[in-house]
């Protein structure tokens, strides 16, 4: 289990999430390209970006802040899109 976080001023880029993972996106922080696997959260909190996630099947994103581009893949993969916050261009597959 690991617990990433992206500051503000900081991009990450194509970090994977297994089970346990977490990803933690920081007012002003931006992850690009991560993997979300089963088990994995990634969460971008107010003010945090998010573009070009893929989360697959048992995945987790959670979305405080903005979110661009997000690929939702396979049986339980899960975007929460909560209350003030932004998702473009998601894409839902199976």
């Amino acid at each position: 289990m690991t617990i990433y976080t992206v500051n503000s001023g900081v991009t990450s880029t194509g970090i994977i999430l297994g089970a346990g993972d977490e990803l933690d996106v920081l007012s002003g922080g931006t992850a690009d390209g991560t993997v979300v696997g089963s088990g994995g959260v990634e969460q971008t909190d107010v003010g945090g970006t998010t573009s070009g996630a893929t989360v697959l099947a048992g995945g987790e994103e959670d979305d405080y802040g903005t979110s661009f581009a997000t690929t939702v893949n396979g049986a339980g993969a899960l975007e929460y899109v909560n209350a003030g916050a932004s998702a473009s261009g998601t894409l839902v597959s199976s």
